[in-house]
């Protein structure tokens, strides 16, 4: 098959979860045999350039965009970015005889009909999280999702709760199937005995969203009975509304006298990251929302115990007791206990962290998973 994917965040420019997930798809399909161009436009917080660039990457065509302003009115330049990233879709169309191509559903940059079957992966769109929260979000962009949409042949969640939630809000109408995130664990040197070290972590976007502040409201009662042990937090963070730097805002929810038992670094590599994990004690992500988030099984793949949010996608990810922990983000204290627990008790540590590298290496196979998604879009095709 010849499949263009949209990403606008590749790596290894600054990258999230859909980054992530995109390298690992691509790579993975190209390795089969396809012809994969993965295509998109770079805002400036993933990439500043000012040109198209072109490269190849493990087989892999990527194609970059510069974001364009055109006027000093944002919807303006949101509008004919959109209509400028279709416009050129249709191109590569043309160029490469792609036979479909793969969307994600934030922001909905690809809200017009195109010439071949299009896919939308539901990662997390502008209006799920909105809605989810309950805190306002762009109608405008809103409106560009909603369109996309309803202009895809085929939907994909990547958990059942995504794409219940998501078929209420847009009220899709598109054949729709959960086809859960998987880890390409052969790039991962999993030692399920590692020597630990003692800080707790958490990764990915640092966002009021991800809970991070009510895990540093639990690491502050924590630090006070296990002093021996810190925090590390690592990821891209933000500016709040006010202009105080959102780190410089979370390192003033401890003590003074703990802060320095917490440390906050941005954005790094991927084999770096995993050093990090590795030598972690256990990780924790106590998320409000998330689709179905590819941080948590990072962790699990690498053997790690995981303290994840119970709401959401968790409980299709773990089990409670036997491959991680769930707990409630609001309740600090909840958070709390469970790490106390798995720092007062090793040998659980150590059990959940082989379950999890279990369980992400049988439920979550990576090339079962490229079978499913090769499924679905041979599938597709033979319906066109």
């Amino acid at each position: 098959m010849r499949i263009g994917i949209l990403c606008g965040e590749y790596p290894p420019s600054n990258h999230g979860g859909i980054g992530s997930f995109t390298k690992d798809l691509a790579e993975g399909l190209a390795v089969k045999g396809h012809q994969i161009i993965v295509f998109g436009i770079y805002y400036e917080m993933y990439l500043e350039i000012n040109k198209q660039q072109e490269e190849v990457i493990n087989n892999v065509r990527i194609i970059r965009l510069p974001f364009k302003r055109y006027t000093k009115n944002s919807y303006i330049n949101e509008f004919l970015n959109r209509l400028r990233l279709f416009k050129f879709a249709q191109n590569l169309i043309s160029i490469y005889s792609l036979q479909l191509i793969e969307a994600y559903d934030s922001t909905g940059m690809l809200p017009f009909k195109l010439k071949v079957p299009l896919i939308t992966r539901l990662h997390g769109s502008v209006t799920y999280f909105g809605k989810e929260l309950g805190r306002p979000y762009s109608r405008y962009t809103s409106f560009f999702e909603q369109c996309q949409i309803k202009k895809s042949d085929f939907v994909i969640g990547v958990s059942k709760y995504v794409l219940n939630q998501s078929m209420r809000y847009f009220h899709m109408k598109a054949k729709a199937i959960v086809v859960y995130n998987s880890l390409n664990t052969s790039l991962i040197q999993t030692d399920l005995n590692p020597h630990r070290k003692n800080y707790i972590l958490y990764f990915g976007s640092i966002l009021p969203k991800k809970g991070v502040e009510q895990l540093v409201r639990a690491m502050g009662k924590v630090l006070m009975r296990f002093p021996q042990f810190s925090l590390v937090m690592i990821g891209k963070s933000f500016k709040k509304p006010d202009g105080v730097d959102y780190t410089s805002y979370l390192y003033s929810l401890l003590p003074i006298g703990l802060r320095y038992k917490m440390e906050i670094i941005g954005h790094m590599s991927r084999d770096k990251l995993y050093s990090y994990i590795s030598n972690s004690y256990c990780c924790v992500f106590p998320s409000y929302t998330e689709c179905f988030a590819i941080a948590p099984m990072e962790a699990m793949a690498l053997g790690k115990a995981v303290i994840y949010s119970k709401l959401h996608s968790g409980p299709e990810l773990i089990t409670e007791g036997q491959d991680g922990l769930l707990i409630d983000p609001d309740n600090v204290e909840e958070i709390c206990e469970k790490i106390s627990f798995l720092i007062s008790n090793r040998d659980v540590l150590d059990q959940l962290g082989q379950n999890a590298a279990l369980t992400i290496r049988t439920r979550f196979d990576y090339n079962n998973w490229l079978i499913e998604n090769e499924r679905v879009y041979f599938s597709l095709l033979d319906r066109k």
